[in-house]
């Protein structure tokens, strides 16, 4: 099986927790493996902090022939104890992620020593339209777990569980790779769309697993508790981009963005979704970059944007075609702010729909830009399939809005890359 491969995040990461005063070194002794997973803590809670309440995502730039990479963290009002007895234990599994139909230890072992039996999951997921089985060793460790794929579905692959106090609460983070090119015919059609859907689809499924984690543990034994309150509900214009300024100013998160694309998940009172925002580093200055993304003929760079007509009034019309879903409605552009603007869905299945863009010059080199893709998509409006899926795991809701706010960010920050002369 190929190991977990260290992604480019984790040297941003020791670059993150210097700037909070703690101690880094490459892991070569227990001691330095500890004082490396504390960095990683100490950078993580300080980019929580900046991003008041969300949760964060960094998706690795994708390295081509290997596997994607992710992180994302988020912080739960409970106690480390807590996270590890829904994570350390197979039974709890099935009660974190309603979907998972099957998860039967049928083998333990102790390595030698070890204090605790490994134990190797047979594991089956239920989703619309087909399964996803495989098998997976549940691995102790101090702080976390591991959980290694070694055969079936998503095979090979890792999970990486760690927690820790913080204050408030403590921070629970995953580090996942998943060969999501050996999941299916769906999820094969989907990453075959896009060079960045197999990085997407990673780390949707991370999200979702780490929310289910931390659900599991604020509401144990309350199924109920860890669904959703309310019906779906659009933020405000001026809502969508709150975390916008965070992700292009904030230095806590700069050394993230040198790392790979940076996202902020948002999740409303009630458990919805909220909003996702997403960075994309640009090599073309601010002003000029904001004029090309205003620009509707930019547009179909978006994947599945088929056809683009502007209309009077700065109305757009789109014509997609992209499968299972319906995304063709008409946006009105909002030109309401000096960095950025704001288009609404004003018809359609998914009228209601938001995104929005911001620029903002890269605090390193003011040639270059850091721009945020703020999106509220309303997936769970845009056809069946999509419908389906969020009914059967309300997390999917957020984790397919991060996976669609990271494809379209990233395929707009590379066209504009290699287009001539962008913005003029």
């Amino acid at each position: 099986m190929r190991p977990h491969r260290r992604g480019p995040w984790i040297a941003a990461l020791m670059q993150a927790a210097s700037l909070a005063g703690a101690a880094h070194a490459a892991p070569s002794t227990p001691l330095e493996a500890g004082a490396e997973v504390a960095a990683k803590v100490a950078a993580i809670d300080a980019a929580l902090l900046a991003l008041r309440g969300a949760d964060l995502a960094v998706i690795d730039y994708p390295v081509s022939g290997g596997p994607p990479s992710a992180l994302v963290a988020t912080r739960v009002a409970v106690a480390p104890a807590a996270l590890a007895a829904v994570l350390g234990d197979a039974r709890a599994y099935r009660e974190a992620i309603p979907a998972l139909v099957r998860a039967e230890v049928i083998q333990r072992r102790r390595p030698p020593g070890a204090t605790d039996d490994e134990q190797l999951l047979e594991w089956e997921l239920e989703i619309p339209l087909f399964n996803l089985k495989g098998k997976a060793w549940i691995r102790p460790r101090p702080g976390g777990v591991d959980l290694t794929l070694v055969e079936g579905d998503l095979a090979p692959g890792k999970l990486a569980f760690t927690w820790a106090p913080a204050n408030p609460g403590t921070i629970l983070m995953l580090e996942s790779q998943a060969n999501v090119r050996a999941a299916g015919w769906l999820f094969r059609r989907v990453a075959s769309r896009s060079p960045f859907g197999a990085a997407a689809m990673n780390v949707t499924a991370a999200y979702v697993v780490l929310r289910a984690a931390a659900e599991r543990a604020l509401h144990p034994g309350d199924g109920r508790g860890r669904r959703p309150q309310a019906a779906p509900s659009a933020p405000a214009p001026s809502a969508l981009i709150t975390d916008a300024p965070a992700l292009t100013d904030s230095p806590t998160l700069a050394p993230f963005r040198r790392g790979g694309a940076i996202a902020a998940v948002r999740r409303s009172d009630s458990g919805r979704l909220a909003s996702v925002a997403v960075t994309a580093a640009v090599a073309t200055p601010a002003p000029a970059l904001l004029h090309w993304l205003a620009s509707p003929a930019t547009w179909s760079t978006f994947p599945g944007w088929k056809k683009v007509k502007p209309l009077a009034g700065d109305r757009i019309a789109i014509e997609d075609n992209l499968p299972f879903v319906d995304f063709e409605t008409t946006w009105q552009l909002r030109r309401d702010r000096a960095g950025g603007f704001t288009a609404l869905a004003a018809e359609g299945a998914i009228r209601g729909a938001l995104f929005a863009w911001d620029v903002r010059a890269a605090p390193e080199d003011a040639r270059h830009s850091v721009a945020v893709l703020s999106l509220y998509p309303r997936l769970e409006a845009s056809g069946y399939i999509p419908r389906k899926f969020i009914a059967a795991e309300p997390l999917l809701e957020h984790g397919m809005a991060l996976a669609l706010a990271y494809v379209d960010a990233m395929a707009m920050a590379s066209r504009v890359d290699t287009a001539p002369n962008p913005g003029k």
